[in-house]
């Protein structure tokens, strides 16, 4: 992807003089970034914009989560609102932050737990808060578990009308696991709980996705171990109201893995989409996306738990595939990937110094892929694979080593960073052009500009920010909210309208 700066300045003239008047970047002020490696940031458009940021703190053993607002015109940053739980006196720990969802418009329901010494149990706790104010209701208790150690998993169904709970208490490996499932509905009331005995030995308790359908019924990948067997995975389907649950097997007859996946619904259809591997090891399973990618697999079961179709669609090898997502667009369903690796590293010891703790992570990307599936067979209709040529980045998440994607008109657009040599105040320096590609809904290419005038050019004595690439949210149609990042540390939010 690499040009020359005359071959820039040609697409720019040439190309983007026909197309760019159908592309605008508006820019909000800059405010200082967040350090988003390890940790969780997310971005939700509703009357306001907002930024919900959540990491993990070992000095109060919780997570410290964060909202700051912006006005949705200008994307002018408002007061940030702490919504970390406190301790509520000296040597007494806090209600611990599990997970939150949005309720309606600024209203979310937070998660929590706390280990009660006098009964022996983990209460799990919900209580409500305005992202617009940080007003917050009374905690209350929603069900409880044996063990201190014990932990929860909770999902949202998509209409927010339910939320599925699953603990883990039992650590036995000598014994089956259990599946201990709650179903709540939208006010957090008890529908029904069941214990379901599997039967497969509690080898990796606490490693289930699972998704909760619009009609309270559960669906869980689960990861099976069995000695001297390669692993694989399997689908457990609960319907919210028997004690019973129905398993259909995932497992390759040839061993192959699936090492990253994406579990959603289509109306009442359950979709599994991910990627698969032909290398069969526990590594894989547990800590995929270094290996060679072998294909697209897809599976549909439908609202009470039948399979409609597995199938597995053979790319050829492609080393180091990375997900990015899969997203539904009618009767089909895109796939986005890319070769983004992520080196994690000890920082050097100084001389004489004590070894380090910290950690150093590098960032690559050599290639772009993307598909269609068909969502009525499962079959992958065709994939592309694009070359991408920039250089390795550090401690910045891989910020600008990915793309953007946009489905609009039938047709798939994507961004990305170009680096060219360019001349700023006399000196010849790096810099990230934004270049924007449209390919027709066959992925065969239709156009690609470096885009002018996007408020990221460099310019003198200015704080020189590029494209986040990590970034997207829909505000409606042909029109979202993108980042940019600066190398001093600062970022912005901004309109991309196309």
């Amino acid at each position: 992807m690499k040009a020359s700066l005359h071959y820039a300045l040609i697409a720019m003239l040439c190309i983007a003089g026909i197309q760019l008047n159908a592309q605008t970047f508006t820019w909000g002020d800059a405010l200082p970034s967040l350090n988003e490696v390890e940790n969780t940031s997310t971005n939700l458009v509703d009357a306001k914009f907002y930024r919900i940021y959540s990491k993990y703190t070992m000095s109060m053993f919780n997570r410290d989560v964060k909202v700051t607002p912006f006005a949705l015109n200008t994307l002018k940053p408002g007061e940030t609102i702490d919504l970390t739980e406190q301790s509520p006196k000296p040597g007494k720990g806090a209600l611990g932050h599990l997970s939150m969802y949005q309720v309606n418009g600024p209203d979310y329901v937070v998660f929590l737990d706390d280990y009660d010494s006098k009964s022996k149990l983990n209460q799990l706790y919900t209580l409500t808060v305005n992202i617009d104010t940080g007003v917050k209701s009374t905690p209350v208790v929603v069900t409880d578990m044996p063990g201190r150690s014990s932990t929860y998993d909770i999902q949202q169904s998509p209409n927010k009308q339910f939320y599925a709970v699953i603990k883990s208490h039992s650590r036995d490996k000598k014994v089956n696991e259990k599946i201990n499932i709650v179903l709540l509905d939208k006010n957090f009331k008890l529908i029904k709980e069941t214990t379901y005995s599997t039967q497969y030995l509690n080898k990796l308790p606490g490693l289930d996705t699972f998704c909760v359908s619009d009609n309270g019924s559960v669906y869980i990948v689960k990861e099976i171990d069995i000695a001297k067997q390669k692993p694989f995975k399997t689908l457990l389907f609960w319907d919210g109201k028997s004690d019973t649950m129905t398993e259909t097997s995932l497992k390759f007859d040839n061993d192959y893995q699936i090492y990253a996946f994406k579990g959603h619904f289509s109306g009442n259809d359950f979709y599994l989409h991910g990627l698969y591997t032909r290398i069969g090891s526990k590594g894989v399973q547990m800590y995929g996306g270094s290996v060679p990618a072998a294909g697209v697999y897809a599976a549909k079961f439908t609202a009470t738990g039948e399979k409609a179709y597995i199938e597995a669609n053979d790319t050829g090898e492609i080393p180091g595939l990375h997900l990015k997502d899969f997203v539904f667009d009618g009767m089909k369903t895109w796939l986005f990937a890319d070769n983004l690796f992520t080196f994690k590293n000890l920082k050097p010891t100084p001389p004489g110094g004590t070894p380090s703790s910290e950690y150093d992570y590098s960032y690559s990307n050599d290639q772009i892929v993307f598909g269609k599936i068909d969502n009525e067979t499962g079959k992958l209709e065709w994939h592309k694979k694009i070359a991408y040529d920039e250089a390795k980045t550090l401690n910045d998440n891989g910020t600008y080593l990915s793309y953007l994607y946009f489905l609009k008109d039938n047709q798939l657009s994507i961004l990305y960073n170009d680096t060219q040599k360019t001349k700023v105040d006399g000196r010849n320096i790096d810099e990230r052009f934004t270049v924007m590609e449209i390919f027709d809904d066959r992925g065969n290419p239709v156009s690609k500009t470096f885009l002018a005038d996007t408020g990221l050019e460099p310019q003198s004595y200015h704080e020189n920010f590029d494209l986040d690439t990590s970034v997207q949210t829909v505000v409606k149609d042909g029109v979202y909210i993108v980042r940019a990042k600066s190398r001093n540390g600062n970022e912005k939010y901004g309109y991309f309208k196309f």
